[in-house]
This record gives C-alpha cells, sequence and structure tokens, in this order.
C-alpha cells in the first residue's frame, strides 16, 4: 500500500470513529486517495457535488439537520477557498463541519507547480482546530484526533498532503478496517445553573425573555418548558419553534405604547440575537441585560450583558400574572388591526408558515423572508425550523435546504427571495428528497426597499438590483418542476402538492415598493391599535 492510500485509509477510519456518517465529495485529482477510500466504505452516506461552494453548504445542512459532524472534501487549489463562506456560517453559529482540502507535498510547494498554493491556516481563526498531514507522514497524528472532536461545536480544517501515486496498486486488495477504536465523542459538558435569586433578580419584577438563533445545546422543548415556569413574556425571533412566543411582537415592541408600559427591567437572551431592529432597541432601554449561551461564547452585540451563562438559571422566583398578560392583551390588539393586502409579502409569510405540515422541516433563508416570518407568522412549536443565522447571508440557502432535506424525515420546504435562490442556482442539479423551494420573486433586493436607502440616487442601480429574469425558466431548465403563483389561492394549491423530488415555487409579487409601503403600513396600524 502506497503512503497516500495509507494515509487516505486512516483518516477515512478516523473520520467514521468520531461520529462522521454523511461525507460529500466534491470530484479532483489530488483527493482522489481519499474519495476512494470513502467510496469503499459502505458504512458513510456518501454525496457527491460539482461545485465546492455547494458542497460546503450541503455538507453544512446535513450537520444542522443531523447534529453529527459532515465532513466535505475537495482537491487542491482554488477548489478549497470555495469553503470558506459554509466554513464561516458554521463557525458563527457552531456547526460541526469538517473542511478537508487535499494538498499537494512539500516538495512542490513554493515553486509554481501547478495548481499549488499555501493551504495551512487557509481559514484562519474561523476554524476551531487545524490539522496538517504532510506527505509520507507517520500515522502519529492519530494520537490526537479523538480529542479534537471532544465536544466540538464548530468547523475544523483538514489539510492532508498526498504524493503521487494517488492511486492504489490494487483497489480491490485493499482491506477497509478500522485503523483507530471508535470513540464516544461527548455533547455537552456539566454546567453550574444559578438561581434567578442568585443573579439579583426578584419576585414580580418585569422581566422578558427574547429567545434569538444558534440555541446550542438547548433544545426548544427544554427552552418552552423553562419559559413556562419563568412566565415572563417570551419574544422570539422564531416563532415557529416557540408557540409561547408574543406574536407579531417584532411590531409590538416598536410602538410608543410598549416603551411606556411594556418596557422590561430585565431580559434574559438565549443564543444569538440581531434580527429585528425594534428588539434590539427595546434591549438598549432595558436596565439589565443577562446573555445565555451553551457554547460558552458571548453574544453580547450591544454591549449590555452584565452576566454571561452557559445554562439556564435555575427559577426560584414568581413572575407577576398580569405582566404577561398585559403582553398578550397589547399583542391581540396588533393582530385585530393588521390589514394586510391579501397578494403581499407580509401576507404570503404568514399563510406560508401557517400552512406547513405539521413534522415538516423548514430553511428559512436570510434578508426579508426570515424578517416577515418573524413578524407576521402566528406562532408555533411543531415544525423543525432551520437558517444560516451565524453570519446571516445570503449564500449558499439552497443548498443548505438540500443538505436538511437528506437527512430529515417528511417533507422539507425553503423560504428564499428571488436574489438568494439565482445566487445558489447551481444547486438545483443536485437531487433533493422531498423539497419544496419557495421562492418570493420581487425582481430584486427587496429588503432595501425598507431601510434608509431607499429613495437615494442611483438605489435601482446598486440596491435594488433588478434582475429581470424569468426564475421558471431558470429552473425548469435544470428539469425540475416547477410552478409560478400570482394568488393566494394559487399558492395555497401548489404548496398543498407533494412532490417526491425537488420542486420549486416561485410567486411572483407586486412591485418592492408596494411590500415596503405594506410594511410601513402593518408598523402604521400596531402604533395606532395600541394608542386607544
Amino acid at each position: 500500500m502506497n503512503d497516500s492510500t495509507l494515509q487516505a485509509e486512516a483518516l477515512a477510519d478516523a473520520l467514521y470513529s468520531v461520529g462522521v456518517r454523511d461525507v460529500v465529495i466534491a470530484p479532483g485529482s489530488r483527493s482522489a486517495p481519499l474519495a476512494l477510500a470513502l467510496a469503499r466504505r459502505n458504512q458513510f452516506n456518501r454525496h457527491v457535488h460539482i461545485d465546492e461552494r455547494s458542497a460546503g453548504f450541503v455538507a453544512l445542512g446535513i450537520s444542522k439537520a443531523s447534529g453529527r459532524p459532515v465532513a466535505t472534501v475537495c482537491t487542491s487549489g482554488t477548489a478549497t477557498a470555495n469553503f470558506h463562506p459554509a466554513l464561516l456560517e458554521a463557525s458563527h453559529s457552531d456547526v460541526p463541519l469538517i473542511v478537508i482540502t487535499a494538498d499537494r507535498p512539500s516538495e512542490l510547494q513554493g515553486i509554481g507547480s501547478n495548481q499549488t498554493t499555501n493551504q495551512s491556516q487557509l481559514f484562519g481563526t474561523a476554524a476551531r482546530h487545524f490539522v496538517a498531514i504532510e506527505a509520507g507522514d507517520s500515522l502519529s497524528w492519530l494520537e490526537d484526533f479523538p480529542k479534537i472532536f471532544d465536544g466540538l461545536d464548530g468547523p475544523v480544517h483538514i489539510n492532508i498532503a498526498f504524493r503521487e501515486p494517488l492511486l492504489p496498486e490494487d483497489s480491490n486488495s485493499i482491506p477497509v478496517t478500522s485503523v483507530i477504536p471508535a470513540f464516544e465523542v461527548s455533547t455537552q459538558a456539566e454546567k453550574m445553573a444559578p438561581a434567578l435569586s442568585e443573579l439579583g433578580i426578584t419576585s414580580g419584577q418585569r422581566g422578558v425573555v427574547v429567545v434569538g438563533h444558534g440555541l446550542g445545546t438547548f433544545s426548544r422543548q427544554e427552552i418552552s418548558a423553562w419559559s413556562t415556569r419563568l412566565g415572563w413574556p417570551v419574544v422570539a425571533e422564531d416563532p415557529l419553534s416557540h408557540s409561547a412566543a408574543i406574536q407579531h411582537a417584532s411590531l409590538l415592541v416598536g410602538t410608543t405604547f410598549a416603551s411606556e408600559k411594556l418596557q422590561p427591567e430585565v431580559a434574559l437572551v438565549i443564543g444569538k440575537i440581531g434580527l429585528s431592529r425594534s428588539v434590539m432597541a427595546l434591549l438598549t432601554r432595558t436596565s439589565r441585560v443577562i446573555g445565555i449561551d451553551s457554547h460558552h461564547e458571548v453574544s453580547n452585540p450591544l454591549r449590555k450583558n452584565d452576566v454571561q451563562l452557559a445554562a439556564l438559571p435555575r427559577v426560584d422566583v414568581d413572575a407577576d400574572p398580569n405582566w404577561l398578560k398585559a403582553w398578550h392583551q397589547a399583542s391581540a390588539k396588533v393582530a385585530g388591526a393588521l390589514a394586510l393586502p391579501t397578494w403581499s409579502e407580509q401576507n404570503l409569510a404568514a399563510i406560508f408558515a401557517r400552512s406547513l405540515p405539521s413534522g415538516s422541516s423548514l430553511f428559512i433563508g436570510s434578508s426579508r423572508p426570515i424578517r416577515d416570518i418573524e413578524a407576521f407568522a402566528a406562532p408555533r412549536a411543531d415544525i423543525e425550523v432551520f437558517g444560516n443565522r451565524g453570519l446571516a447571508g445570503i449564500d449558499g440557502n439552497t443548498s443548505t435546504a438540500i443538505g436538511i432535506s437528506r437527512v430529515r424525515p417528511g417533507r422539507t420546504f425553503a423560504y428564499l427571495g428571488d436574489i438568494a435562490f439565482l445566487h445558489d442556482v447551481n444547486a438545483l442539479l443536485n437531487d433533493a428528497p422531498n423539497l419544496t423551494v419557495v421562492v418570493v420573486d420581487n425582481n430584486g433586493g427587496g429588503i432595501f426597499s425598507t431601510l434608509p436607502q431607499r429613495g437615494v440616487d442611483h438605489f435601482e442601480e446598486v440596491f435594488g438590483t433588478p434582475h429581470d429574469r424569468d426564475l421558471t425558466a431558470i429552473a425548469a431548465g435544470f428539469g425540475i418542476h416547477v410552478t409560478r403563483v400570482g394568488s393566494l389561492r394559487e399558492f395555497e394549491l401548489a404548496l398543498s402538492k407533494e412532490h417526491a423530488a425537488l420542486n420549486v415555487i416561485v410567486a411572483t409579487m407586486p412591485s418592492r415598493d408596494a411590500s415596503a409601503d405594506n410594511l410601513k403600513s402593518a408598523i402604521a396600524a400596531a402604533e395606532k391599535a395600541l394608542a386607544v
């Protein structure tokens, strides 16, 4: 067995030993030893994608949905850099993504060899660990390998150099055996949870729980049970994961009434926040903010946290039931005052969220779609919701949803804007079981019409960016079942149809300006309803 084959076989077994069951492979020559070693092992679920950027996000989606580390493999050169966006998202959303880049041996470095660059520490501090395996190395790197994955809460970069020959002398003669024993990866360290009273919180104090994204080891069921015991209002960036959340919270807390009558004295913030400006303003006005992150990370974008916890504090104080009642009464008034146009982006988000089958999975794209669902969807907790909120990029959204669909049971849905869809359109090359992608097509970057940039000179050129493309024709060009809808009735009918493979629904919406005006009207309606 040549050196490259030996190293590849050892790495394949090491990956399995630390819990990897899915591998995403981008074809290439220098990575051939590892690709073949993985292909020979039937215990891996193998996913082959020709574009490394898409492959990275597919692996990210699989890891998000399965909770297991997932490896993705590519050849040397520019291919490696295409993993960077997915690795950055994994780093900021605490996902155990393993990026493996094949490399040229040391004698080919620094002399202008083809497809050769310095890949050492390529991803900098975004990778939790960097493992360099030189061509012809002994297998001493195996000794520390399990330690890297003990409680891993982010990406790892493995750069492995292969010297020719890259193919085994006789692939049929290579035994598939385990080089190192299976290693049990721990998922959560023991954490001591202080009591609320130990944090200076007293019975009857007016508090609020803000639940963001990136909840780490906290399950939504755990948060729900804890918040019920606590008895404070819950403001959730993802209302589809928390049935007790205050409906239309981002509209409610932006009102004058909320700043005067519903201002909390203390806020407990779980996970990473920043989706809603009105919620951030609420926290800015709050005297005490306590952050809670199970990964011991500091999520403190407002620089207000006076305490940072790694566990949910024990509830040993009593809440004032009238405080929670006041929030629900205000929320009901806002809900009653909203009069959204039937065919609008805001109403589409509400109807879409309400129509999802129980037990299904949903990936929500960044930018406007996730904000419309936050503001207008009714709370529920019977679906699994995902999103790339670590860095909130629109790149790789379809690919991430494809990865999720590969490991989740039942139907998977993605709710994306048109620019995000076009940004990752090559993902449509890949199979995705039972995945429905809903594209909100307003011919450009709709979120900018809701921001201060609206109306400035050259707005359409540098912010609105109308694409003027037929998205149904683009999807059909990939051989995908696609439906264009232009009314709520057409949308609900298309959404109700189940397909065994990837399918796309393009919802052609009114203008971006009309959508922005609808949002302004909703904010004004909330203000008026609570001013009475």
